[in-house]
């Protein structure tokens, strides 16, 4: 059995009925009044809808693309940049502070209980002591107070012991330990 839907495309013109106990189910009515001699008035709603589906899909591929390249980017850039350790960590840093270099700043040291004082520089620093330039070579154990030439007049002086003194090319280098760890805006007077 077919219903013949006359002046129909041939692909509509043949639909079987259906029949269920007796009741005769039609086409649906959207069907039946579906005809593609006016395929213009289907072209507009179906190009909205593909060109819907295709924004979904490329802006999905797109921001696929950005998550993959976000994600290999800083692999890639490891090698290339020096990264702060106190915003990134070290991979191979034992130590339980982290360290970070920076600008060397000057400082006025003075060994403990002597009132003559010298000039160094800090090279690098971190919540867990400073690392000294200075001219000349200081005993390891010495304890040593410091202060930032450009720290104003009330800033305290920082007891620093002297754990490794290694002799460079027309320096030496102290690494040095804080005896009490100084408050944070001290800490930042070293640079």
């Amino acid at each position: 059995m077919s219903y013949v839907l006359p002046g129909r495309n041939m692909w509509l013109s043949r639909w079987p009925r259906l029949e269920s106990d007796g009741e005769c189910l039609d086409v649906p009515e959207f069907l039946q009044n579906f005809d593609l001699h006016n395929w213009q008035e289907w072209a507009a709603p179906l190009a909205g809808v593909a060109s819907g589906f295709m924004a979904l899909f490329m802006g999905k591929a797109w921001l696929r693309s950005r998550q993959r390249r976000a994600m290999a980017a800083p692999a890639e850039k490891v090698g290339q940049l020096r990264l702060d350790p106190f915003l990134y960590g070290s991979a191979n840093e034992k130590r339980i502070a982290q360290r970070r270099t920076g600008q060397p700043t000057k400082v006025t040291i003075c060994r403990e209980g002597d009132k003559d004082s010298f000039q160094g520089w800090v090279v690098d620093r971190s919540v867990g002591g400073l690392c000294l330039v200075v001219d000349d070579p200081i005993p390891e154990n010495t304890i040593l107070d410091v202060r930032a030439n450009h720290a104003p007049p009330e800033a305290p002086w920082v007891k620093l012991e002297v754990k490794r003194c290694q002799a460079t090319r027309d320096h030496y280098e102290l690494g040095c330990q804080f005896i009490t760890t100084p408050t944070w805006n001290i800490l930042l007077l070293f640079g």
